[in-house]
């Protein structure tokens, strides 16, 4: 299973990779950068923020992925991936779960917050998720 993570805060990002045991993750902080990787790699799963380092967002992310792949959907290697929003941002969660409708496979919600006091099993709800 390939892994995206896209998060601004590299502790954020050490703790997820840590949580989900698995070995091929990638992480960037910046939402043009993601962009790219989805575009070069096939991932199964994309963790997402929604306010991240610079001036761009997950929203504008997810809105920019959306409109590529409705352009041209060959250009991404990463089709229908799983996708869980760690975002604490609701609004902004809210946003990208709009244009990932068209995009994922299943999205989920698991505010980092969560992630964090162990609140939510991220371990298991990729096992779940991935069936």
């Amino acid at each position: 299973m390939k892994v995206l993570i896209v998060e601004d805060i590299k502790f954020r990002q050490d703790l997820i990779k840590q949580k989900i045991e698995l070995e091929d993750v990638n992480a960037t902080k910046k939402a043009d950068k993601a962009l790219e990787l989805l575009e070069r790699y096939a991932y199964d799963l994309v963790f997402l923020d929604h306010d991240l380092i610079g001036m761009r967002s997950g929203s504008y992310l997810t809105q920019r992925w959306y409109e590529a792949l409705k352009k041209n959907p060959a250009k991404f290697k990463t089709q229908k991936p799983i996708v869980i929003i760690h975002s604490m941002n609701m609004i902004g969660a809210s946003r990208m779960e709009n244009y990932l409708k068209g995009i994922s496979k299943v999205t989920k919600r698991r505010p980092f917050k969560l992630i964090v006091t162990n609140k939510a099993d991220l371990k298991a709800a990729v096992a779940e998720l991935i069936g």
